[in-house]
């Protein structure tokens, strides 16, 4: 487990030094790449928490609450990405229909 909490604090970092111009597939478009790259940053996080969660001796330890809670705030900080840009798309693409 403290393994995967190092896994989710160098993602956290990772982030945070590339959030304002990730490195995007070419030919993207702007707002679907950052959507596509912050969901390749939460599957890499949720992936191994869905294999924790069915072992419900490890989740009950006391050092696995903190990797717990890393990952809960990790996880609503990259929904909060996606929905920012999304909700971007969505309004330019209204804007620009009516």
């Amino acid at each position: 487990m403290m393994l995967f909490q190092m896994e989710i604090e160098i993602l956290r970092d990772r982030y945070n030094e590339e959030r304002q111009a990730p490195q995007l597939p070419r030919n993207m478009p702007p707002v679907s790449g950052r959507i596509m790259w912050i969901r390749h940053f939460y599957s890499r996080i949720s992936e191994p928490m869905d294999i924790f969660k069915t072992k419900t001796r490890v989740m009950r330890h006391r050092k696995v609450q903190k990797c717990i809670q890393l990952f809960n705030a990790m996880s609503m900080c990259f929904v909060h990405y996606e929905n920012i840009f999304h909700d971007s798309w969505y309004n330019y693409a209204a804007q620009s229909i009516q």
